[in-house]
């Protein structure tokens, strides 16, 4: 029998292959903190695969690099919002245009404006997806972790492959079993052509009798992350609202919100799951809710709670506090509040 495969998917960054070997090895050190791990080893039920889409973006912030009026030129042709090209032009003034295109806001920015960027973003991954789930003789089961700009870009790939016939990943694939979002930002990057609440990949199980992109979605906020104050994601799903595929005692739907700090940077993929609430969710979803008791869970809450810097959580709140988000906040504010905020950081290091 195929291992359950679980793809990892980067959020904005210089992401090279073999990014998520730290992912990976954090992953299974949180699943051999539970009693479960004594009975059903990681390494015989789960393989991960690791989606990469980077290199999509590095020759246009190369260019960005060297000359901003080459990228600035083809973005007002895309009709970016003059009020952002605005912000992207005078954050380069206050901190290196090198430095400012390393922290990768621009690849936010490119993915939403660019049309050919965003569609060769999808067809690369379309087919990493097929090619690894065609690597065994049997179809796979699949669940998908995605961060940050990833949450845009797997909501846009999926989307893309439920409902039309251009892409390879089909019915005959299955869909994804859990469907893992952290620090999702696809509500603030749709566009005319996507809407995330009623898309294919929305969290919602049936619909119709039409099974629909995911069985169980997950979404994790952290409370101190500037990008999931713009537009938070947050359907109008009750519980109770899809019914359980096959009987599974887990809701289909969950929407946790975790706090505390192990770091200056609350928007980092591994921080997400360092969280106990987070991984014991990805863990209860892949293999049973029962899974892990309650008991467990708090025990690793207080021990989490040891790792965590009270001085850098107030630091981190005032410096967000500071950046004044507000839900409704548009993309524009999304580049003003990243760049405000490793502004700040960048003070707050020694």
């Amino acid at each position: 029998m195929s291992k359950h495969v679980i793809f990892l998917v980067h959020g904005m960054g210089d992401t090279v292959p073999g990014w998520s070997a730290p992912v990976q090895e954090l992953i299974q050190k949180k699943y051999r903190l539970y009693k479960v791990s004594k009975i059903r080893k990681f390494d015989a039920i789960f393989v991960f695969k690791e989606i990469n889409y980077n290199h999509v973006f590095e020759s246009h912030v190369r260019k960005w690099e060297e000359n901003a009026s080459t990228v600035t030129g083809i973005l007002e042709a895309s009709g970016i919002e003059s009020d952002l090209l605005t912000s992207l032009m005078g954050f380069t003034s206050k901190i290196s245009r090198k430095e400012f295109a390393s922290t990768h806001i621009l690849d936010v920015v490119l993915y939403r404006y660019m049309k050919g960027i965003k569609s060769q973003v999808i067809s690369h991954i379309s087919e990493q997806l097929v090619g690894k789930l065609n690597e065994t003789s049997t179809v796979p089961s699949y669940s998908i972790i995605c961060h940050s700009l990833g949450t845009a870009v797997m909501h846009d790939v999926l989307q893309a492959n439920l409902t039309t016939d251009h892409f390879p990943l089909s019915t005959a694939h299955g869909v994804a079993d859990v469907y893992m979002t952290l620090a999702n930002v696809s509500k603030v990057l749709e566009d005319a052509d996507s809407n995330v609440y009623s898309s294919a990949v929305r969290p919602r199980l049936k619909d119709n009798s039409r099974l629909f992109g995911c069985s169980k979605f997950i979404n994790v906020a952290h409370k101190l992350d500037p990008f999931t104050m713009v537009k938070t994601f947050k359907p109008a799903w009750k519980k109770g609202a899809a019914q359980p595929l096959n009987n599974l005692k887990t809701d289909s739907y969950q929407a946790l919100q975790i706090a505390g700090l192990t770091g200056f940077n609350p928007h980092d993929f591994e921080h997400y799951l360092e969280n106990p609430h987070t991984h014991v969710a990805l863990f209860r979803s892949l293999i049973s809710k029962g899974i892990i008791k309650d008991a467990e869970l708090n025990q690793q809450m207080q021990e989490h709670k040891k790792l965590t810097v009270s001085g850098q959580f107030d630091a981190v709140k005032d410096a967000v506090a500071n950046i004044h988000l507000t839900d409704q906040s548009s993309l524009d504010a999304t580049v003003k509040a990243w760049a405000s905020y490793q502004l700040a950081i960048k003070s707050l290091l020694p």
